[in-house]
């Protein structure tokens, strides 16, 4: 009996990765979600990037549409048309989607495309996953509790660490910005 049951919690243990995702299912699964976070990134060859942390919140909805707000500026997306807005200067950039960006950016909309990420573990509490291309590589750090402390993403020179995770299910996502004295410029 004790074979049996050895087995079992063998055969049907969880890594942490995996009790995340279920801990986030019903955020994860739902047509409109955020992210908050704190991100912070550094580069070796480019001195010039703020290595102090930064907030952003990120709504995702269907077909490609999230607004992104971070320090002094909002990107939206209709799912076509990409805007960017600069809050201190008053200015709006209207250009079209930066396809590699959306890519990365809607990985993270699908469970089921998360899911398909293989973890690597490196230890007790780090695992590595690699999603697109192998360049492209994230850190899934664990506190003793197997909660998600950060994640570290790598990609040749640059680093960025984000951490403060708050996922959450939203009701809408507002795609406006700009008020009525914008100055717009269409890059299309």
């Amino acid at each position: 009996m004790i074979n049996l049951v050895l087995f079992l919690t063998l055969c049907f243990a969880s890594n942490p990765v995996d009790n995340w995702f279920e801990q986030n299912r019903e955020v994860l699964s739902s047509n409109i979600k955020s992210a908050s976070i704190h991100y912070q990134a550094k580069s070796q060859f480019y001195d010039q990037l703020n290595n102090t942390p930064s907030w952003i919140k990120i709504i995702f909805a269907e077909n490609k549409k999230f607004r992104i707000a971070f320090e002094n500026r909002i990107i939206v997306s209709d799912g076509t048309t990409w805007k960017v807005y600069n809050i201190l200067s008053n200015q709006l950039f209207i250009q079209n989607p930066d396809k590699k960006l959306e890519k990365l950016l809607f990985v993270w909309f699908k469970l089921k495309k998360i899911k398909t990420f293989s973890a690597k573990k490196i230890n007790d509490k780090e695992y590595e996953i690699s999603f697109f291309e192998t360049s492209n590589k994230a850190r899934l750090f664990f506190n003793n509790n197997y909660d998600l402390q950060h994640v570290l993403i790598i990609n040749d020179d640059l680093e960025i660490k984000i951490s403060n995770i708050e996922l959450k299910k939203e009701n809408s996502i507002d795609l406006t910005v700009g008020n009525k004295n914008t100055e717009i410029f269409d890059l299309r």
